[in-house]
Parts: C-alpha cells; structure tokens; sequence
C-alpha cells in the first residue's frame, strides 16, 4: 500500500490489548519516526487500528504518511485482540 495518511478508527478494546509505552518510550518513538519516518506499516482490521495507535498517533499530530496493512487472516474482534 501506499503511504498516506489515512483515516483509521481507534477501538478502545484493541488499543488495550497492547502493552501500553512509558512516556520516554514514547518519545524515543516520536523522535524515530520524524528523524526516519514511519517505516513499519500499522496493522488494520475492519477500518480499526489494531496495531500502531502510538504510531498513528505521532504520524497523525506531524503530517507524516504512513502504510496500513490490512489484517485478512481474523474473523472476529477476538481474533484480533488474540
């Protein structure tokens, strides 16, 4: 897929279901991501974030285009949230 910025839905069950980065975490994040871009594509089910909401987050807050990759393999929600 292309990079741009999409349009994705935040579910608060899913964003959850992943371990959640410390604050300076979060900020060796926000630095990589404006120093390299976005480089690992986040993974969407549904129109649903179910991997990158911290990466969505920072890409979305500076304008940085990023890729989805749509997660074909689940079902349900709670094949996702497994």
């Amino acid at each position: 897929m292309e990079k741009k910025l999409y349009e994705l839905k935040i579910d608060p069950e899913f964003e959850k279901a992943i371990y959640p980065l410390t604050d300076e975490e979060f900020r060796e994040l926000e630095e990589n991501i404006l120093k390299n871009g976005c480089t690992d594509p986040l993974i969407v089910w549904n129109g649903y974030i179910a991997d990158g909401h911290n990466r969505y987050k920072i890409c979305r807050n500076h304008g940085i285009p990023f890729e989805i990759s749509n997660l074909e393999s689940c079902e349900t929600r709670a094949d996702v949230i497994i």
